[in-house]
């Protein structure tokens, strides 16, 4: 009659042993889940500034392109020397009453 009681008592301690083993390893997996997790929403809020910047970079360079097309005098121009004059200076060449002198007919 003991021989059944230790084999009982045997099998209790596997389980229990097992049923620790296994507890043992669904702690790990939740322990890596919840570091997942903190990494997919550190991703998630890097992918939303990044795409946050390229937004603004992008309205910023429709505005500028807008700006350059706008501009009838976005090029440089040549001036009297034969060189060329910057841009900020375009409107004064192109605008008769500008000119110190008289323009040539």
């Amino acid at each position: 009659m003991d021989n059944p009681r230790r084999l009982i008592d045997c099998v209790q301690e596997s389980q229990h042993k097992d049923i620790v083993h296994c507890k043992s390893i669904v702690a790990n997996h939740l322990a890596h889940i919840e570091i997942v997790q903190d990494g997919l929403i550190s991703l998630s809020i890097s992918v939303a500034q990044i795409k946050s910047c390229m937004e603004q970079s992008d309205i910023a360079r429709k505005d500028y392109t807008s700006d350059a097309e706008a501009d009838p005098c976005r090029k440089n121009v040549p001036n009297r020397q034969g060189g060329t004059a910057p841009a900020s200076r375009c409107n004064t060449l192109h605008d008769p009453q500008a000119l110190p002198y008289p323009p040539k007919l």
